[in-house]
Protein backbone atom coordinates (compact mmCIF):
# COMPACT_ATOMS: atom_id res chain seq x y z
CA UNK A 1 0.00 0.00 0.00
CA UNK A 2 1.04 3.09 -1.43
CA UNK A 3 -0.14 7.14 -0.67
CA UNK A 4 0.55 10.71 -0.42
CA UNK A 5 -0.68 12.33 2.14
CA UNK A 6 -0.20 16.17 4.21
CA UNK A 7 1.07 16.82 7.94
CA UNK A 8 1.80 20.18 9.25
CA UNK A 9 1.05 21.78 6.17
CA UNK A 10 3.57 19.55 4.05
CA UNK A 11 4.02 16.66 1.75
CA UNK A 12 5.12 13.26 2.61
CA UNK A 13 4.70 9.24 1.01
CA UNK A 14 4.13 6.13 3.35
CA UNK A 15 4.42 2.61 2.28
CA UNK A 16 4.54 -0.34 3.82
CA UNK A 17 6.86 -3.51 3.47
CA UNK A 18 6.10 -6.69 5.74
CA UNK A 19 3.85 -4.66 7.86
CA UNK A 20 6.36 -1.95 8.47
CA UNK A 21 5.95 1.53 7.20
CA UNK A 22 8.22 3.63 5.64
CA UNK A 23 7.47 7.38 4.87
CA UNK A 24 9.21 10.22 2.94
CA UNK A 25 8.69 14.10 3.23
CA UNK A 26 8.20 15.02 -0.34
CA UNK A 27 9.66 18.78 0.40
CA UNK A 28 6.78 19.94 -1.02
CA UNK A 29 4.07 22.42 0.81
CA UNK A 30 0.40 21.17 0.88
CA UNK A 31 -1.22 22.99 -2.18
CA UNK A 32 -3.45 20.91 -4.20
CA UNK A 33 -1.67 21.68 -6.96
CA UNK A 34 1.46 20.03 -5.51
CA UNK A 35 -0.54 17.31 -4.26
CA UNK A 36 -2.27 16.08 -7.78
CA UNK A 37 1.40 16.55 -9.03
CA UNK A 38 2.97 14.13 -6.48
CA UNK A 39 -0.05 12.24 -7.31
CA UNK A 40 1.24 11.81 -10.90
CA UNK A 41 4.78 12.04 -10.92
CA UNK A 42 6.16 10.65 -7.46
CA UNK A 43 2.99 8.24 -6.46
CA UNK A 44 4.11 5.62 -8.85
CA UNK A 45 8.12 5.52 -7.44
CA UNK A 46 6.30 5.20 -4.14
CA UNK A 47 4.17 2.05 -5.26
CA UNK A 48 7.06 0.69 -7.22
CA UNK A 49 9.34 0.96 -3.99
CA UNK A 50 6.63 -0.91 -1.99
CA UNK A 51 6.30 -3.50 -4.63
CA UNK A 52 10.13 -4.70 -4.38
CA UNK A 53 10.02 -3.97 -1.33
CA UNK A 54 12.69 -1.12 -1.39
CA UNK A 55 13.39 0.78 2.07
CA UNK A 56 14.16 4.48 2.18
CA UNK A 57 18.03 5.09 2.29
CA UNK A 58 18.54 6.93 5.52
CA UNK A 59 21.63 9.53 5.45
CA UNK A 60 20.53 12.90 7.47
CA UNK A 61 22.98 12.90 10.42
CA UNK A 62 21.43 15.05 13.45
CA UNK A 63 24.93 16.17 13.89
CA UNK A 64 24.93 17.60 10.39
CA UNK A 65 21.95 20.31 11.21
CA UNK A 66 23.09 21.12 14.21
CA UNK A 67 26.42 22.35 12.43
CA UNK A 68 24.37 24.31 10.33
CA UNK A 69 22.47 25.94 13.23
CA UNK A 70 25.95 26.39 14.61
CA UNK A 71 27.26 28.05 11.22
CA UNK A 72 24.26 30.61 11.01
CA UNK A 73 24.37 32.25 14.53
CA UNK A 74 25.83 35.76 14.11
CA UNK A 75 27.39 36.50 17.53
CA UNK A 76 30.94 34.23 18.12
CA UNK A 77 30.52 33.93 21.85
CA UNK A 78 27.02 31.91 21.22
CA UNK A 79 28.77 29.76 18.49
CA UNK A 80 31.56 29.12 20.59
CA UNK A 81 28.85 28.34 23.27
CA UNK A 82 26.64 26.05 20.90
CA UNK A 83 29.82 23.70 19.86
CA UNK A 84 30.74 23.01 23.70
CA UNK A 85 27.00 22.26 23.77
CA UNK A 86 26.71 20.35 21.36
CA UNK A 87 30.59 18.09 22.21
CA UNK A 88 28.22 17.81 25.49
CA UNK A 89 25.25 16.44 24.39
CA UNK A 90 26.73 13.82 22.05
CA UNK A 91 28.80 12.61 24.95
CA UNK A 92 25.67 11.02 25.86
CA UNK A 93 23.01 10.76 23.04
CA UNK A 94 24.02 8.95 19.98
CA UNK A 95 24.67 10.77 16.71
CA UNK A 96 21.58 9.02 14.27
CA UNK A 97 20.30 9.74 11.46
CA UNK A 98 17.77 12.36 12.64
CA UNK A 99 14.62 10.69 11.55
CA UNK A 100 15.56 8.22 13.96
CA UNK A 101 14.78 9.94 17.13
CA UNK A 102 12.16 9.62 20.10
CA UNK A 103 11.49 11.38 23.15
CA UNK A 104 13.01 9.11 25.11
CA UNK A 105 16.35 9.49 23.91
CA UNK A 106 16.33 13.22 25.37
CA UNK A 107 15.22 11.76 28.51
CA UNK A 108 18.23 9.17 28.48
CA UNK A 109 20.40 12.04 27.53
CA UNK A 110 18.89 14.43 29.89
CA UNK A 111 20.09 12.18 33.31
CA UNK A 112 22.75 11.07 31.59
CA UNK A 113 23.87 15.19 31.90
CA UNK A 114 22.34 15.24 35.18
CA UNK A 115 24.43 12.31 36.60
CA UNK A 116 27.35 14.14 35.31
CA UNK A 117 26.42 17.31 37.30
CA UNK A 118 25.15 19.57 34.77
CA UNK A 119 22.10 21.80 36.74
CA UNK A 120 18.61 21.95 35.09
CA UNK A 121 18.88 25.56 34.75
CA UNK A 122 21.80 24.98 32.19
CA UNK A 123 19.90 21.97 30.21
CA UNK A 124 17.82 24.32 28.48
CA UNK A 125 20.78 25.79 27.19
CA UNK A 126 22.62 22.76 26.02
CA UNK A 127 19.65 21.33 24.03
CA UNK A 128 19.08 24.65 22.54
CA UNK A 129 20.66 24.00 19.39
CA UNK A 130 19.32 20.23 18.73
CA UNK A 131 15.64 21.62 19.75
CA UNK A 132 17.09 24.47 16.25
CA UNK A 133 18.18 21.06 14.37
CA UNK A 134 14.73 19.36 14.25
CA UNK A 135 13.13 22.79 13.71
CA UNK A 136 15.99 23.10 10.69
CA UNK A 137 14.61 19.40 9.21
CA UNK A 138 10.99 20.38 9.73
CA UNK A 139 11.13 22.55 7.44
CA UNK A 140 13.17 20.90 5.15
CA UNK A 141 10.81 18.57 5.27
CA UNK A 142 12.99 15.71 6.47
CA UNK A 143 10.88 14.66 9.21
CA UNK A 144 7.60 15.67 10.19
CA UNK A 145 8.06 16.43 13.96
CA UNK A 146 10.29 17.60 16.59
CA UNK A 147 11.66 15.05 19.04
CA UNK A 148 13.54 17.14 21.37
CA UNK A 149 11.08 17.12 24.04
CA UNK A 150 12.83 17.36 27.54
CA UNK A 151 11.35 15.89 30.55
CA UNK A 152 10.42 18.83 33.17
CA UNK A 153 13.05 20.73 34.56
CA UNK A 154 13.48 22.43 37.91
CA UNK A 155 14.55 26.18 36.67
CA UNK A 156 13.97 28.74 39.01
CA UNK A 157 11.57 31.06 37.25
CA UNK A 158 11.72 34.89 37.78
CA UNK A 159 8.20 36.62 38.24
CA UNK A 160 6.34 37.81 36.05
CA UNK A 161 4.60 41.34 36.23
CA UNK A 162 1.75 42.14 33.78
CA UNK A 163 1.62 46.00 32.24
CA UNK A 164 -1.76 47.33 33.72
CA UNK A 165 -3.87 48.82 31.26
CA UNK A 166 -2.71 51.90 31.46
CA UNK A 167 0.90 51.56 30.77
CA UNK A 168 -0.35 49.33 27.76
CA UNK A 169 -2.44 52.20 26.58
CA UNK A 170 0.98 54.72 27.17
CA UNK A 171 3.13 52.40 25.15
CA UNK A 172 0.36 51.87 22.39
CA UNK A 173 0.49 55.87 22.21
CA UNK A 174 4.46 56.42 22.20
CA UNK A 175 5.44 53.54 20.25
CA UNK A 176 5.91 54.03 16.46
CA UNK A 177 6.58 52.03 13.33
CA UNK A 178 6.85 48.39 13.28
CA UNK A 179 7.33 48.67 17.12
CA UNK A 180 3.80 50.25 17.42
CA UNK A 181 2.12 47.57 15.63
CA UNK A 182 3.59 44.26 16.51
CA UNK A 183 2.60 45.77 20.30
CA UNK A 184 -1.28 45.83 19.45
CA UNK A 185 -1.30 42.42 17.88
CA UNK A 186 0.93 41.36 20.85
CA UNK A 187 -1.34 43.05 23.57
CA UNK A 188 -4.47 42.00 21.72
CA UNK A 189 -4.06 38.52 20.83
CA UNK A 190 -1.85 37.23 23.47
CA UNK A 191 0.12 35.47 20.60
CA UNK A 192 3.59 34.64 20.96
CA UNK A 193 6.15 36.89 19.68
CA UNK A 194 7.41 33.88 16.83
CA UNK A 195 4.25 34.05 15.73
CA UNK A 196 3.42 37.72 15.40
CA UNK A 197 6.28 37.81 13.54
CA UNK A 198 5.64 35.27 11.33
CA UNK A 199 2.34 36.64 10.09
CA UNK A 200 1.09 37.40 6.63
CA UNK A 201 -2.02 39.21 5.13
CA UNK A 202 -3.29 36.40 4.34
CA UNK A 203 -3.77 35.48 8.27
CA UNK A 204 -6.01 38.36 8.97
CA UNK A 205 -9.36 37.53 8.26
CA UNK A 206 -13.01 39.41 9.16
CA UNK A 207 -13.23 37.80 12.96
CA UNK A 208 -10.09 35.77 13.73
CA UNK A 209 -6.23 35.59 13.25
CA UNK A 210 -4.69 32.34 11.40
CA UNK A 211 -1.97 31.28 13.92
CA UNK A 212 -0.12 28.55 11.55
CA UNK A 213 3.82 29.68 11.81
CA UNK A 214 6.15 31.05 13.52
CA UNK A 215 9.77 33.03 13.09
CA UNK A 216 12.55 30.81 14.55
CA UNK A 217 14.95 34.01 15.97
CA UNK A 218 17.64 31.13 16.57
CA UNK A 219 17.67 30.79 12.69
CA UNK A 220 15.97 33.32 11.31
CA UNK A 221 13.49 31.43 9.44
CA UNK A 222 10.08 30.56 9.34
CA UNK A 223 9.14 27.34 10.78
CA UNK A 224 5.46 25.95 9.31
CA UNK A 225 4.41 25.00 12.44
CA UNK A 226 3.48 27.35 15.76
CA UNK A 227 5.83 26.76 18.57
CA UNK A 228 3.14 23.78 19.92
CA UNK A 229 2.88 22.43 16.55
CA UNK A 230 -1.26 23.07 16.67
CA UNK A 231 -1.75 25.57 14.04
CA UNK A 232 -5.28 27.88 15.71
CA UNK A 233 -7.01 30.76 15.26
CA UNK A 234 -7.19 33.55 17.52
CA UNK A 235 -10.04 36.01 17.51
CA UNK A 236 -9.86 39.28 16.26
CA UNK A 237 -10.45 42.12 18.48
CA UNK A 238 -11.83 45.57 17.71
CA UNK A 239 -9.28 47.57 19.09
CA UNK A 240 -6.79 45.76 16.79
CA UNK A 241 -9.11 45.32 14.15
CA UNK A 242 -9.15 49.05 14.28
CA UNK A 243 -5.65 49.59 13.92
CA UNK A 244 -5.34 47.25 11.10
CA UNK A 245 -8.00 49.04 9.27
CA UNK A 246 -4.81 51.94 9.75
CA UNK A 247 -2.07 49.61 8.04
CA UNK A 248 -0.91 49.69 4.38
CA UNK A 249 -2.43 45.96 3.72
CA UNK A 250 0.33 43.68 1.41
CA UNK A 251 -0.02 40.98 -0.56
CA UNK A 252 -1.45 37.84 0.61
CA UNK A 253 1.26 36.17 1.44
CA UNK A 254 3.93 38.99 2.27
CA UNK A 255 4.74 39.31 6.03
CA UNK A 256 3.26 42.07 8.00
CA UNK A 257 6.76 42.46 9.83
CA UNK A 258 10.34 42.73 8.49
CA UNK A 259 12.08 43.47 11.70
CA UNK A 260 13.63 40.52 13.96
CA UNK A 261 13.14 39.36 17.17
CA UNK A 262 16.57 41.03 18.95
CA UNK A 263 15.64 44.24 17.14
CA UNK A 264 12.27 44.42 17.84
CA UNK A 265 13.38 43.76 21.79
CA UNK A 266 15.68 46.16 21.59
CA UNK A 267 13.14 49.51 20.65
CA UNK A 268 10.88 48.02 23.02
CA UNK A 269 13.61 48.36 25.53
CA UNK A 270 13.52 51.77 24.43
CA UNK A 271 10.48 52.40 24.55
CA UNK A 272 10.05 51.18 28.51
CA UNK A 273 13.15 53.12 29.71
CA UNK A 274 11.67 56.43 28.01
CA UNK A 275 8.32 55.55 29.57
CA UNK A 276 9.85 54.78 32.92
CA UNK A 277 8.16 51.21 33.00
CA UNK A 278 9.83 48.06 34.06
CA UNK A 279 12.24 46.44 31.29
CA UNK A 280 10.84 42.93 30.54
CA UNK A 281 10.57 41.15 27.51
CA UNK A 282 8.55 40.97 24.21
CA UNK A 283 6.70 37.77 26.04
CA UNK A 284 6.01 40.35 28.95
CA UNK A 285 2.86 41.52 26.29
CA UNK A 286 1.16 37.29 26.03
CA UNK A 287 1.68 37.55 29.97
CA UNK A 288 -0.46 40.77 29.93
CA UNK A 289 -3.46 39.55 27.85
CA UNK A 290 -3.49 36.36 29.52
CA UNK A 291 -4.00 37.85 33.05
CA UNK A 292 -6.56 40.33 31.63
CA UNK A 293 -8.39 37.26 30.52
CA UNK A 294 -8.04 35.85 33.52
CA UNK A 295 -8.93 38.81 35.67
CA UNK A 296 -12.27 39.67 33.52
CA UNK A 297 -13.24 36.21 34.29
CA UNK A 298 -12.96 34.78 31.01
CA UNK A 299 -13.91 31.02 30.45
CA UNK A 300 -10.27 29.65 30.82
CA UNK A 301 -10.83 27.03 27.67
CA UNK A 302 -11.09 29.84 25.24
CA UNK A 303 -8.23 31.65 26.72
CA UNK A 304 -6.30 28.66 26.50
CA UNK A 305 -7.28 27.74 23.01
CA UNK A 306 -6.95 31.53 21.63
CA UNK A 307 -3.33 31.81 23.32
CA UNK A 308 -2.20 28.28 21.91
CA UNK A 309 -1.65 27.14 25.81
CA UNK A 310 -1.50 23.18 24.70
CA UNK A 311 0.98 22.79 27.97
CA UNK A 312 -2.35 22.86 30.20
CA UNK A 313 -3.01 19.09 30.09
CA UNK A 314 -6.59 19.28 31.60
CA UNK A 315 -7.40 21.87 29.25
CA UNK A 316 -6.22 20.42 26.58
CA UNK A 317 -7.55 17.10 26.94
CA UNK A 318 -10.62 18.11 27.80
CA UNK A 319 -11.48 21.39 24.96
CA UNK A 320 -9.80 19.61 22.15
CA UNK A 321 -12.69 20.76 19.96
CA UNK A 322 -13.85 23.90 21.98
CA UNK A 323 -15.79 26.39 20.09
CA UNK A 324 -15.88 29.56 21.39
CA UNK A 325 -19.24 30.61 21.83
CA UNK A 326 -20.68 34.11 20.62
CA UNK A 327 -21.17 35.09 24.53
CA UNK A 328 -17.48 34.52 25.63
CA UNK A 329 -16.49 36.46 22.45
CA UNK A 330 -18.34 39.30 23.08
CA UNK A 331 -17.06 39.21 27.09
CA UNK A 332 -13.49 39.20 25.43
CA UNK A 333 -14.37 42.25 23.30
CA UNK A 334 -15.87 44.10 26.03
CA UNK A 335 -12.39 43.37 28.15
CA UNK A 336 -10.53 45.11 25.58
CA UNK A 337 -12.59 47.39 24.78
CA UNK A 338 -11.21 51.18 24.04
Amino acid sequence: MAKIYSRGGRLYASWTIDKRRFRRALGLDYTPENRARAIEEILPDVKRQAELKIAPRKNFKLSSFVDEVIEGVEKISTEAAYESYKQAVFAVLPDKNIEDYSPLDFDIATKKLRARGLKDNSLRAYFAPFKSAFTLAIQKGVIDRNPCILPRLHVKVQPKSAYSPQEVAAMLQEAEGELKAFLYFAFYSGARCGEILALTWGDIGERAISISKTLVHTLGAISQTPKNGKNRYAVLLDPLKSFIATMKRGEESERIFKLDVRTMQRKFKALCERLGFEVQTLHSTRHTFISQCVASGLDLALIARNVGHSNIDMITRVYTHYIPSEENIAKMQKAFAQ
